[in-house]
């Protein structure tokens, strides 16, 4: 294969991709998006509570249908919900567990109500404490640091008189090891702000020596902050050998919801709820409270902005496939397929002729010999003179091979006449007159 050939054939891959290959992978591009090789992290909680169960949840769930996009999906151990709004805001994880309408930055967005979590104050039975004014100055587990459960506390004991800082203990500890103070007689009384049936309050349930605290002034508290809302904790809410709690207890609850980065792009948030409330019957199989989320718009029910690829989720647009900047590269699609159809085949005949005149420039005996031959027939000559005119005067060729070439074409039509043969006609001319019948002359006898 000469350098030529060789440079031919890479033009035609070159002119191939531009044109066809290049414009369906911008339409790829616009639809779906290119793969991001980053991990995908969830800040979850403290064990004993259920962020972190949830977390690996979802983890096992998201895995498979996200790798597309992410490398990876891992959980990030945090205190709870105030210190995952702060690694939100610091870039530090792209979802989150939190309680709605706790103070947030510019950065946290919801994504999706997972359920409520009441607020227990639990106490020991034999220890004589019967309301929240009772905890003043005793030893009190107010939950980890920078928690949802630490801050509604701290805003509960503010709404009898009491300061946090003169009874609290245990700020580092998760609530697991709170119940195992509790059992232990470290603390009098603990609050965990968490979902019914986790595992540490039933792990206190179990031991029948604790009992819950009710909140009886909780519609105050919901009134001056409403993040909050008023519930009950029926009787005998949890199992055990003695009822827990004894009595119905009246408190506050805060709703749970899944939160993620504004620099989450839409694509992606499409993705991770698509992911979650496709498969939600599997989810709530392996996690109970996931029968509360709803696939119902929530945008007016959050304190944080929605984001706008959950949005589009709720509001049934995430599928639409023509989107305007789908629709944009599909018009230019369209554009460089019909530049393509006009321009391309004749820049192509332009370059195979000017291959085609080069190569008899350089070797124009070839002509004659392709004309004795039969191969260019000899009208095709008066065609090939009118290109070799055009391309001079559009000053493809040079004048010298011009003049060779319109030498060499004479030549070839001299050659062509004389090895061209006139065939007779198979039938009778139609003056010719058959055997035996004369020509009639006179029109008399017509």
């Amino acid at each position: 294969m000469s350098h030529e050939q060789r440079m031919t054939r890479w033009w035609s891959v070159v002119v191939l991709v531009c044109f066809w290959v290049v414009p369906y992978l911008l339409i790829a591009y616009v639809r779906f998006g290119l793969p991001q090789r980053v991990p995908l992290r969830i800040a979850s909680g403290k064990p004993g509570g259920f962020y972190v169960p949830l977390a690996n949840v979802l983890t096992t769930m998201l895995t498979p249908h996200v790798q597309r996009r992410f490398n990876k999906v891992e959980v990030l151990e945090s205190n709870g919900s105030q210190q995952n709004i702060e690694m939100i805001e610091q870039g530090q994880t792209e979802l989150a567990f939190t309680q709605d309408g706790l103070p947030a930055g510019q950065k946290t967005r919801s994504l999706l109500y997972l359920f409520d979590s009441p607020m227990h104050v639990v106490c020991r039975r034999d220890s004589g404490l019967k309301s929240i004014s009772d905890l003043k100055g005793k030893r009190v587990y107010l939950g980890p640091a920078h928690s949802g459960t630490r801050m509604v506390a701290k805003l509960l004991l503010q709404l009898y008189g009491i300061q946090g800082t003169e009874l609290d203990i245990g700020g580092e500890w998760g609530f697991q090891e709170a119940a195992n103070a509790l059992n232990a007689s470290k603390v009098d009384a603990a609050f965990f702000l968490v979902a019914l049936n986790s595992e540490a309050i039933n792990s206190l349930a179990a031991s029948e020596m604790f009992d819950v605290i009710g909140v009886d002034r909780n519609k105050s508290l919901a009134q001056q902050y409403p993040f909050l809302r008023t519930t009950m904790i029926y009787k005998g809410s949890y199992a055990g050998a003695v009822e827990f709690p004894s009595a119905d207890i009246e408190t506050v609850s805060t709703r749970e919801v899944l939160i993620c980065s504004s620099d989450l792009s839409d694509k992606n948030v499409v993705l991770v709820l698509r992911t979650i409330l496709d498969h939600l019957s599997h989810l709530t199989v392996k996690f109970p409270l996931a029968s509360q989320i709803s696939r119902i718009d929530p945008q007016r029910n959050f304190y944080y902005p929605l984001h706008p690829g959950a949005l589009a989720v709720y509001q049934r647009t995430d599928s639409q496939m023509f989107t305007p900047s789908f629709l944009l590269a599909l018009t230019g699609f369209a554009i460089t397929q019909f530049l393509a159809a006009r321009y391309l085949p004749g820049w192509w005949r332009d370059r195979r002729f000017r291959q085609r005149l080069q190569r008899l420039a350089n070797d124009p005996a070839t002509l004659t010999e392709l004309t004795t031959s039969g191969t260019i027939a000899f009208a095709d000559l008066n065609q090939l003179q009118c290109e070799i005119e055009s391309a001079y005067v559009r000053a493809k060729i040079s004048k010298e091979h011009h003049d060779r070439l319109n030498a060499f074409i004479e030549k070839s039509r001299r050659a062509s006449r004389l090895t061209t043969t006139i065939e007779a006609p198979s039938e009778p001319p139609p003056d010719s007159v058959s055997p035996g019948i004369s020509r009639v002359t006179d029109p008399t006898l017509l």
